[in-house]
Protein backbone atom coordinates (compact mmCIF):
# COMPACT_ATOMS: atom_id res chain seq x y z
CA UNK A 1 0.00 0.00 0.00
CA UNK A 2 2.97 2.29 0.26
CA UNK A 3 3.61 4.47 -2.77
CA UNK A 4 -0.03 4.49 -3.86
CA UNK A 5 -0.82 8.15 -3.13
CA UNK A 6 -2.16 9.91 -6.21
CA UNK A 7 -2.14 13.71 -6.22
CA UNK A 8 -3.98 15.47 -9.02
CA UNK A 9 -2.73 18.57 -10.85
CA UNK A 10 -6.22 20.07 -10.72
CA UNK A 11 -9.86 19.11 -10.73
CA UNK A 12 -10.60 15.82 -12.47
CA UNK A 13 -13.97 14.61 -13.67
CA UNK A 14 -14.60 10.97 -12.78
CA UNK A 15 -17.13 8.70 -14.43
CA UNK A 16 -18.22 5.46 -12.83
CA UNK A 17 -20.22 2.68 -14.40
CA UNK A 18 -20.15 0.10 -17.11
CA UNK A 19 -20.22 2.10 -20.30
CA UNK A 20 -17.78 2.94 -23.05
CA UNK A 21 -16.40 6.40 -23.80
CA UNK A 22 -19.58 7.35 -25.72
CA UNK A 23 -21.86 6.38 -22.83
CA UNK A 24 -23.16 3.21 -24.46
CA UNK A 25 -23.73 0.37 -22.03
CA UNK A 26 -21.17 -2.44 -22.31
CA UNK A 27 -22.52 -6.02 -22.23
CA UNK A 28 -21.43 -7.74 -19.03
CA UNK A 29 -20.65 -11.46 -18.77
CA UNK A 30 -22.69 -11.67 -15.55
CA UNK A 31 -25.77 -9.43 -15.67
CA UNK A 32 -26.87 -10.12 -12.07
CA UNK A 33 -25.14 -10.51 -8.72
CA UNK A 34 -26.34 -14.11 -8.51
CA UNK A 35 -24.77 -14.89 -11.88
CA UNK A 36 -21.52 -13.16 -10.90
CA UNK A 37 -21.26 -15.23 -7.70
CA UNK A 38 -22.44 -18.66 -8.86
CA UNK A 39 -21.67 -18.88 -12.59
CA UNK A 40 -17.87 -19.26 -12.17
CA UNK A 41 -18.48 -22.25 -9.86
CA UNK A 42 -20.88 -23.81 -12.36
CA UNK A 43 -18.36 -23.34 -15.16
CA UNK A 44 -15.60 -24.86 -13.01
CA UNK A 45 -17.76 -27.86 -12.13
CA UNK A 46 -18.65 -28.45 -15.77
CA UNK A 47 -14.98 -28.25 -16.74
CA UNK A 48 -14.04 -30.77 -14.05
CA UNK A 49 -16.73 -33.33 -14.92
CA UNK A 50 -15.93 -33.23 -18.65
CA UNK A 51 -13.58 -36.12 -19.47
CA UNK A 52 -10.17 -35.01 -20.59
CA UNK A 53 -8.63 -36.26 -23.80
CA UNK A 54 -5.44 -38.23 -23.16
CA UNK A 55 -2.40 -36.29 -24.26
CA UNK A 56 0.07 -37.89 -26.62
CA UNK A 57 3.40 -37.89 -24.82
CA UNK A 58 6.57 -37.97 -26.86
CA UNK A 59 8.89 -40.84 -25.94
Amino acid sequence: MFGTLYITNGEEHLKFGVSDADGNRVKQPHPTLRAAVFHPFVESWEALKTPKQPSKAKT
